[in-house]
């Protein structure tokens, strides 16, 4: 079974690992990074409990009981580029994607502008990798078809422990774990498969399992604080229900515009690259909504709609959560989730089926944006940007 795994998805491993090290190779060598990666170090991360005061013990466990404050920047990177491939992997059994997409995903995935970010903090990538991978699991894990009901509940316990541990490792990606549960839905409604019972049991799966998971994390993070004798700070603190609800009309408008500028990308000029993937993403969308609306289903491309606006707003969930914080690119790897659910949409054989099964002729353009186009032009995006253009920047301080 092992042999097998391994066969299937060496290359994807072997992609992440070619493009981490022409990419990076200059953050391997010479270990450039932010200030705090000197002035405050994995050193005072851990033994000063700052990780801990900023409600991150998942992020502290990690560090200090498995890597032992050590910080070896090409073990580190490696490391960075297994899990966010494993992520890739199991991101690949919730959109469907075939291996070379698989592969074009994972390289975009290393050299997103928040990757690139994240390695300016060399010490603390591992940890925002693992969290990477526990929110694509989490959304995997409520996805799994189980039959008996104990395996059902496992899952959904299972789900909401992974929910503690991913928050534990750095709170923003509660809004990965949103946005994907955005994406398969929207994906599940273009298909057209379920009844209307199927997506409020899912709701509900979702809501069961993120508020036990939160609790989870909010249980053990009071047992860490008083073991350690540490009071969080003084932003975790600010946390208010009641400033949430105030604060969320200029909290969305800023989300809309978080979302927007990170594909302007302030790293590299790719905004182009971004252009196009939203193009086509948009049409693939509308002629799912097309599609639902020829066949009577107007509740169903309703819905679908409503769940595309706010999209945005489940991936950057952290921004309605806590106001009073701003968001920086560290903040925002989720973002790139997009893509991926964009070349799910765009693959004929996934979305809009009618009743024979068959793949609809109509808007025939289609088969050519769905079909060899969008992949080999990320892959030249990925190859460009991410090979060529990231060492030299590094390396010239731009």
């Amino acid at each position: 079974m092992l042999e097998k795994l391994i066969k299937k998805y060496r290359s994807i491993f072997a992609t992440a690992y070619f493009i981490v090290f022409l990419a990076y190779i200059i953050c391997m060598i010479d270990n450039q990074g932010a200030p705090d990666s000197v002035s405050e170090g994995v050193n005072y991360y851990t033994s000063g409990g700052w990780a801990i005061m900023c409600g991150r013990w998942g992020q502290y466990l990690l560090m200090k009981y498995c890597f032992a404050n050590l910080v070896l920047p090409v073990v580190n990177i490696f490391i960075y580029a297994t899990l966010v491939a494993l992520a890739m992997c199991i991101l690949g059994k919730l959109f469907d994607l075939e291996l070379k997409e698989l592969c074009i995903v994972t390289a975009l995935a290393l050299v997103s502008p928040s990757a690139i970010s994240q390695l300016q903090f060399i010490y603390l990538i591992v940890s925002w990798a693992s969290a990477i991978i526990l929110s694509v699991s989490v959304v995997y894990l409520i996805n799994l078809k189980t039959e008996k009901k104990v395996l059902y509940v496992i899952k959904l316990f299972a789900a909401a422990l992974l929910v503690a541990i991913d928050i534990g490792m750095y709170q923003t990606y509660i809004g990965a774990i949103a946005g994907l549960a955005l994406m398969v839905m929207i994906i599940d409604l273009l298909r057209g498969e379920h009844q209307w019972k199927y997506y409020v049991k899912r709701v509900v799966e979702y809501i069961l399992t993120c508020g036990l998971g939160l609790g989870f994390y909010a249980f053990i993070l009071n047992i860490i604080c008083k073991n350690n004798n540490i009071v969080l700070s003084g932003r975790v603190q600010q946390f208010s229900i009641k400033e949430i609800f105030i604060s969320l009309p200029n909290s969305i408008i800023e989300i809309y515009k978080i979302f927007f500028s990170y594909y302007r990308d302030p790293m590299m000029n790719r905004k182009w690259f971004y252009f196009v993937i939203f193009v086509l993403g948009f049409v693939s969308f509308m002629r799912g909504v097309y599609l639902l609306l020829s066949k009577g289903k107007r509740i169903s491309a309703v819905f679908s709609l409503s769940l595309v606006f706010i999209l945005p707003i489940a991936l950057n969930l952290v921004r309605v959560v806590i106001p009073y914080n701003r968001i920086t690119l560290l903040m925002e790897y989720q973002n790139i989730f997009v893509v991926p659910f964009i070349i799910c949409l765009s693959k004929n054989k996934i979305i809009y089926l009618n009743s024979n099964n068959q793949t609809q002729g109509k808007w025939p353009f289609l088969n050519v944006l769905g079909g060899e186009i969008p992949s080999w032009y990320v892959f030249v995006q990925c190859f460009w940007h991410g090979l060529i253009c990231c060492p030299l920047m590094q390396h010239f301080k731009l």
